[in-house]
């Protein structure tokens, strides 16, 4: 029986809370609606310090699935589960909301990935096409070749952010090739134990250092740039280095947390749930009909109330799409998608005579379970 590492799994759990946190902080409508007030900062901070949510996922991808096999049957079971959000919640958006009934918006559903209905989603699957590759090459590559190799894409990355021209088409991350990136970084930290010998405490402070020097670095270029161009330029992306860092810090501390038996239970039973918080809120058709300003009367109540309401907001959102997903994995069970997914590794085995396979690699000499991430 794999032991679970907890760590890796909350923090996939916290990621996805920071993702709802950015959510409700932007098309929620409190950064629009604070900004030229002294709330505006602390909003800004809350923020720049979510932002590496997204690196999170694909970075901890690579770190867990460095030296495996792609498995048919994973993707698979990831594409029924997007496809049965795309169709359900599209299906009653309409119904409920009947001006949104239209051709494009069923064929947009029934297609969710080529139409790309989450935009992650759809970059996850042509990242994940080149999984063999880029853990070939991972395998092979000593550490100053691999170490030179991110050194020269992290710079690049960040020479084409200074100047904001997306020579490399990174589309400020919301792109296949930054995850990718951020794949291999995961599994450059994997290969060569990066943070092993950091204290958790160092780790979490990192953080907050690196989130701080991203929230005084863009406070500072937007009011510079704004004065000099004229022009309002925004430094926070997913390919920000301070970003990068951040998730890599975070990262590191979640990886060294411990718990009791009944802690790990809850966590661990909780982890596959995660991905429908993203499929569930951000769905096109929810995220722009009933997230949109969702959380501008907090505006009203003053700083505290932003603060503390955004975090509630973005935690009722998390438990509730928790919920729900979870129900989803027990009818996904009950119709056996799993075992007829698993199938298609019966059948690619006879083909091909081997098993693919993807099992989870140890954090600290301990094995690790893989889930999908968003």
């Amino acid at each position: 029986m794999k032991k679970i590492n907890t760590g890796i799994n909350l923090f996939k759990m916290f990621s996805m809370f920071m993702i709802a946190v950015l959510h409700v902080l932007g098309i929620g409508g409190i950064i629009e609606a604070t900004t030229g007030t002294t709330s505006y900062y602390p909003a800004y901070f809350m923020q720049n310090a979510a932002f590496c949510a997204v690196n999170c996922y694909a970075l901890v991808s690579g770190y867990l699935m460095l030296g495996k096999k792609i498995k048919p049957s994973r993707i698979t079971e990831l594409w029924f589960e997007v496809f049965f959000y795309s169709i359900g919640l599209s299906a009653i958006m309409m119904i409920v909301y009947r001006d949104l009934f239209s051709v494009r918006n069923i064929g947009y559903a029934v297609t969710p990935i080529i139409s790309n209905q989450y935009w992650y989603m759809t970059s996850y699957f042509m990242m994940y096409l080149f999984v063999p590759m880029m853990n070939k090459f991972a395998g092979a590559a000593n550490k100053k070749v691999f170490t030179a190799t991110i050194a020269v894409i992290l710079v690049l990355t960040t020479g084409s952010l200074i100047i904001k021209k997306d020579g490399f088409r990174l589309n400020d991350g919301y792109s296949p090739i930054w995850l990718m990136i951020m794949y291999l970084v995961g599994a450059y930290m994997k290969k060569f134990d990066v943070g092993a010998k950091m204290k958790k405490w160092l780790a979490l402070l990192l953080y907050v250092i690196s989130s701080l020097c991203s929230f005084i670095f863009c406070i500072f270029s937007k009011k510079l740039l704004k004065i000099m161009l004229v022009n309002d330029i925004n430094y926070l992306t997913y390919t920000s280095p301070f970003v990068v860092l951040s998730a890599i810090f975070l990262f590191i501390f979640f990886s060294k947390l411990k718990f009791g038996k009944k802690s790990e239970k809850l966590i661990n039973y909780i982890t596959p749930a995660a991905l429908g918080v993203y499929l569930i809120h951000t769905h096109p058709l929810v995220f722009n009909k009933l997230m949109k300003g969702i959380a501008i009367p907090l505006v009203n109540h003053g700083m505290l109330a932003i603060i503390f309401g955004s975090i509630a907001m973005a935690l009722a959102i998390f438990i509730i799409c928790i919920a729900i997903d979870l129900l989803r994995i027990q009818l996904f069970k009950l119709i056996r998608i799993n075992a007829l997914c698993k199938k298609l590794d019966e059948v690619f085995n006879s083909k091909k005579k081997k098993t693919i396979e993807i099992e989870e690699t140890a954090i600290e000499s301990e094995p690790v379970e893989e889930t999908i991430n968003i």
